[in-house]
């Protein structure tokens, strides 16, 4: 999101078209982390089952 509103500031505020650049860059990063948030999901969905089944 911090990426974004970065754009959005440098491309309104500053007038610099460079801050468009920014708005593909926000959505990769986000989809990285989308992702990486949900393998740490499972894993630890994984972990908690597998944590279960020792008792």
């Amino acid at each position: 999101m911090f990426i974004v509103f970065t754009g959005f500031y440098a491309t309104i505020e500053l007038g610099d078209m460079e801050g468009l650049l920014m708005f593909p860059f926000g959505a990769y990063v986000g989809y990285i982390l989308y992702k990486n948030q949900q393998a740490n999901s499972k894993h630890w969905k994984d972990f908690h089952k597998w944590s279960r089944e020792q008792h």
